[in-house]
């Protein structure tokens, strides 16, 4: 499987660090602004860089990294009602239904054994949300207990070589993981420095099917909140073998 930085790094970054807002998460500039408004002729039409959906209020990305292959498609629960880039002005707020790149019509299904709060096909692309407006625990973004194979971990570079978690430090982690409290990014970014000690974490399912990590060791950060001690105790020694057995150059 090939292991591709520059999609993976924008892709967990952009929703934040994009030179212009995130379109679903722009305020009106007054009550009576609506999406219509930004649909019409404008100078600039925008193109987001990133493959995202919006269903049931949820905001889902593309898992680029994942096999598919052995994931079953579920039932048929909607179908694209319109597709975003190139067709909206600054300030649109994606609603339900809308995809930045799929086509009109292209259809959403669930994934057999997930809910659908985590992971969805849309046409025959998986999907896992990455925005949940109520979310308290990282848990909320996850549904792979009882389903996690290994984890492994990886330097932030194109095919990096990686080492695997023993099988109770797997079990330890995912248990701790799932409990922290869950903090947007744009709050744990303002606290990493651009040259931070940043890792990859790849969780093995079952079903062959990938689960992306990004952690920094430094700061004890996820994407999504960020990590205790058992943590970082965990991904601290897996580190230093990582090092040991295959040392960090200047490129990663």
């Amino acid at each position: 499987m090939k292991f591709t930085i520059i999609p993976l790094t924008f892709l967990l970054l952009l929703d934040i660090t994009s030179s212009y807002p995130p379109i679903d998460t722009i305020k009106e500039e007054s009550e009576l602004h609506t999406n219509a408004q930004f649909t019409g002729d404008c100078d600039f039409k925008i193109d987001e860089y990133n493959p995202a959906l919006k269903w049931n209020n949820l905001r889902y990305k593309k898992n680029y990294e994942s096999d598919t292959k052995l994931l079953e498609r579920g039932e048929k629960i909607g179908e694209v009602q319109f597709k975003v880039n190139g067709n909206v002005c600054l300030g649109y707020r994606m609603e339900n239904g809308d995809a930045t790149w799929a086509p009109i019509g292209t259809p959403i299904y669930k994934i057999k054994g997930y809910s659908e709060k985590f992971r969805l096909l849309l046409g025959d692309e998986l999907f896992e949300v990455s925005e949940i407006p109520d979310a308290k625990k990282i848990g909320d973004f996850y549904d792979i207990t009882g389903k996690v194979m290994k984890i492994s971990i990886e330097y932030p570079i194109e095919n990096s070589p990686s080492v695997d978690f023993s099988m109770e430090e797997t079990i330890q982690f995912i248990d701790e993981y799932l409990q922290q409290d869950y903090v947007p990014f744009n709050e744990i970014f303002k606290g990493i420095p651009i040259n931070s000690n940043k890792y990859f974490l790849r969780v093995h399912l079952n079903d062959d099917s990938k689960v992306i990590i990004g952690y920094w060791i430094d700061e004890n950060a996820f994407l999504l909140g960020y990590g205790n001690d058992v943590i970082k105790n965990i991904v601290t020694k897996n580190a230093e073998r990582l090092t040991t057995h295959y040392p960090r150059t200047n490129n990663n």
